[in-house]
């Protein structure tokens, strides 16, 4: 499930820092609260308190409160807020039990020492558990803190509700909070331990598990808000309803308590990266620590009820150690120095214990006489007197900000002129060698790190190449064998993260180990992707820091400002480099494709009583067709037309190869057989199993205009005579390169004055355009059409043809050779 955790801070930070205000403003209330002996839901009594005001009036567990003094407890009232509005005074209480309806007087006792060193107990376990959860989630923005920052929020909310003004409306708006928190802290445990101590493969497989999750906490949320309305709005009695909504919560609390336990254990039990064992650990203790003294005390109440349990309360207490663990967990393994979080987080903690003094000290002084001078009970001596303490801290807000800024910094106050200032000076670097050294060096000084190492994807893409390292032993250089699995990783984060955090965010058996080795080895404890435009450019592994400690928040978020710049800088470089590359390249390539033009005939000879035209015209800068024309002796024509398998550069160095071998053989012998059966051995030993050649072959005996060809494999040249009538050479054999002994056969054909031969490569008839394929049949047509002009003009209509009937560019070499008889 993706998550915006911009969007996410200004819902969820806001509404934290308000309900911690809330409660932290409703702590004199706490302290005033009467004592009723009971506790309700829906207005039926649940728990009866021993020797409490409760049982002395005759309440049992199981009656239901149907009115208190005359107002009936209904939807958004319940009846302990009815019962505690206004202080330790006689109520009296219509209830039915079983049947029958009673009427009783409860008289809430006024709140004990014990009482009140209790529920202020609670509320700094409530407000510390709510700090924690949001500190972990400002600290390290990620899913799992998210879902820890609500698991903190609901437990917050169902032990210390904030007392809000007893208005309706403020009532109704507390109701749904509640019930939201109720329906949704089941899903809410589940789905964090999926992601702690490491994201399940589940999760990525499924991508809609998260929303199936949360189905049925949507749903008992609707049913409740329907429920509640129903009640409210019409008037009708649905108390059943609710009881068997509230049955059901209970169901589905338990049950996702069952599946987060068994996650946590079953998660205990497989986990072996060293990292994650560590977080594991510390959590399992603290979860013991923090549920077993609960889990005593409720036995022994099953066991022995109406019995007082010493300790029972403060047994509570020790709950605190589940939501201190994990978060410790979360913070400690990675982000930044616990000890320094630990010693501000103290300091934050006296500041506000001192303001909660100060309040109160004002409180007690304004409660005794402003309400004698104003005649306006209740809310105005907290009002006062916080508007009080916001006037007397102001001044001193600042200065104690600054001194933890100095003493206790959680970010250096030059981070971004540092950050400027180092991208201007690798944007001034052009040499690549100097620019990556520069980026490396650069990161490992500004963040104290021992070690820095740059990988780079390969040219297939698939592994990731160490391309600088600092720090590092020369004999361990050669062990960094990165696969571009881990780039991937690191950049769809989409920030910097500490090494033992990458364990946690992917799903088990992302990191095949062979990566998680090379890590370990590498000593890496952050890790960066630069990242371009488009694509993730390379890796940056940051060792330890240079004076042992651990990497904090601030450096993270640091770091990807200076990675960003480095990015910037080497994509420019990249493009740099790529277009100089190019450059080359086109250079190379018009001299190559100059080479290769002066391997064929720069002009055909002149022969008697026949005229002679070729051409090639490669589809990219240098081609792999080959056309020749060879007078041994004054009385003989050689010709030849081939086409090697492959363009560009790869055909082009092959059909060198064969315009060798073809020259070289021509001077052994005048026979087509023979040349074809001696270039075919001859290319055969190249050994390229993946390179083959068509080769048309062809001697032209001057004096008798008889002409004797072979073909291996190659298109079937066409002779044209005179009359109109059209001859296909189509005797052949197989391509050269295939096998050395392979046989090839020759065919012979005499001239007349008028008659011509074309042969020709596949690129001429086999790639279609706009205007369809030319085709065998479409090249017989334009060389009917033509056939009277020279062969130099014919050559050229025969190209414009092949133009015309095919895509532009030519998609492949495309090679013409004519000759015409006088």
């Amino acid at each position: 499930m993706a998550v915006s955790f911009r969007s996410l801070h200004s819902l969820f930070v806001p509404l934290a820092i308000l309900t911690i205000g809330a409660q932290i403003f409703s702590l004199d209330r706490l302290a005033q609260e009467p004592l009723l002996g009971l506790s309700d839901r829906e207005g039926i009594i649940q728990v009866i308190h021993k020797g409490g005001p409760a049982e002395k009036a005759g309440l049992r567990g199981g009656d239901q409160i149907l009115a208190v003094d005359g107002t009936r407890v209904r939807f958004p009232y319940s009846a302990s807020d009815l019962l505690k509005r206004e202080g330790a005074r006689p109520h009296i209480l219509y209830l039915r039990r079983g049947a029958a309806g009673l009427t009783l007087e409860l008289t809430p006792n006024p709140p004990q020492k014990e009482d009140v060193a209790w529920n202020l107990t609670m509320a700094g376990i409530v407000l510390g558990t709510l700090l924690m959860g949001l500190i972990v989630y400002l600290k390290k923005q990620r899913s799992v803190t998210l879902t820890f920052f609500g698991i903190c929020y609901g437990i917050g909310i169902l032990i210390l509700p904030p007392h809000l003004p007893r208005q309706e409306t403020v009532l109704l708006i507390n109701a749904v909070l509640t019930d939201l928190v109720s329906a949704f802290l089941p899903a809410l445990f589940v789905h964090f331990f999926l992601l702690f101590p490491a994201r399940r493969s589940i999760l990525a497989r499924n991508p809609f598990l998260v929303w199936i999750l949360y189905l049925p906490s949507f749903t008992l949320f609707g049913l409740a808000q329907i429920t509640h309305h129903v009640q409210y709005f019409l008037d009708i009695d649905t108390i059943r309803l609710s009881i068997a909504l509230g049955m059901a919560a209970d169901i589905l609390f338990m049950t996702g308590i069952a599946l987060s336990l068994g996650l946590f254990i079953h998660a205990f039990r497989r986990m072996k990266i060293p990292s994650l064992r560590r977080r594991i650990h510390v959590t399992f203790i603290g979860t013991l620590l923090g549920i077993t003294p609960t889990l005593i005390v409720y036995s022994l109440h099953t066991a022995l009820p109406g019995h007082t349990i010493p300790g029972d309360r403060w047994a509570v207490v020790t709950f605190i150690f589940i939501p201190a663990s994990f978060g410790y967990a979360i913070i400690r393994h990675g982000v930044f120095e616990i000890d320094r979080l630990i010693r501000r987080s103290l300091a934050v903690t006296l500041l506000i214990a001192l303001v909660v003094i100060i309040y109160f000290g004002i409180y007690t002084i304004l409660q005794g006489s402003l309400p004698k001078l104003t005649g306006t009970p209740g809310l105005t001596p907290s009002l006062v007197a916080l508007i009080l303490v916001l006037v007397l801290f102001s001044p001193i807000r600042g200065r104690f900000q600054r001194l933890l800024d100095r003493d206790l910094p959680l970010s250096p106050a030059s981070s971004d002129r540092t950050a400027m200032e180092f991208g201007r000076r690798i944007r001034s670097v052009t040499i690549w060698e100097e620019l990556v050294a520069e980026i490396v060096d650069g990161l490992s000084q500004h963040l104290n790190a021992r070690s820095g190492l740059l990988f780079l994807p390969d040219a297939d893409g698939n592994r990731l190449k160490l391309s600088y390292a600092s720090g590092i032993k020369l004999g361990l250089l050669g062990r960094f064998n990165l696969s571009v699995r881990v780039l991937q990783a690191v950049s769809s984060l989409g920030s910097s993260i500490v090494r033992d955090d990458l364990d946690a965010e992917l799903p088990f058996g992302w990191l095949d180990e062979k990566d998680r080795l090379a890590l370990d080895q590498a000593d890496s404890r952050l890790l960066v992707a630069l990242q371009g435009k488009d694509r993730p450019l390379g890796l940056i592994l940051l060792g330890p820091r240079m004076d042992g400690g651990s990497y904090e928040g601030w450096q993270l978020g640091f770091l990807d400002d200076l990675a960003e710049q480095g990015a910037v800088a080497l994509e420019n470089a990249l493009f740099h480099r790529e277009a100089v590359r190019e450059v080359k390249l086109k250079n190379d390539l018009e001299i190559a494709h100059s080479l290769q033009s002066s391997l064929l005939p720069r002009c055909p000879p002149v022969i008697p009583n026949a005229e002679l035209s070729g051409k090639t015209i490669p589809c990219q800068d240098v081609g792999g067709d080959y056309y020749d024309f060879l007078t041994p002796d004054p009385e003989h024509l050689i010709l030849s037309l081939g086409d090697v398998s492959g363009k560009g550069v790869p055909g082009a160095l092959l059909m060198a190869n064969l315009q060798a071998i073809f020259r070289a053989e021509a001077s052994h012998t005048f026979d087509p057989v023979q040349l074809l059966q001696r270039v075919n051995r001859r290319v055969c030993e190249i050994r390229r199993p993946d390179r083959f050649i068509s080769l048309f072959c062809a001697t032209y005996e001057i004096s008798s205009r008889v002409l004797r060809y072979a073909s291996a494999g190659h298109p079937p040249a066409l002779v044209m005579l005179k009359d109109g009538t059209m001859r296909r050479l189509d005797l052949s054999g197989l391509l050269l390169g295939i096998q050395p002994d392979a046989e090839y056969y020759e065919g012979r054909i005499s001239l007349s004055s008028g008659d011509l031969l074309l042969s020709y490569s596949d690129g001429a008839i086999e790639r279609e355009g706009p205007m369809g394929m030319l085709g065998e049949e479409g090249m017989v047509k334009a060389l009917s059409r033509h056939r009277q002009l020279s062969a130099r003009d014919l050559l050229n209509r025969l190209f414009d043809e092949i133009r015309y009937h095919s895509a532009q560019p030519l998609q492949d070499d495309t090679t013409l050779l004519i000759l015409k008889a006088l």
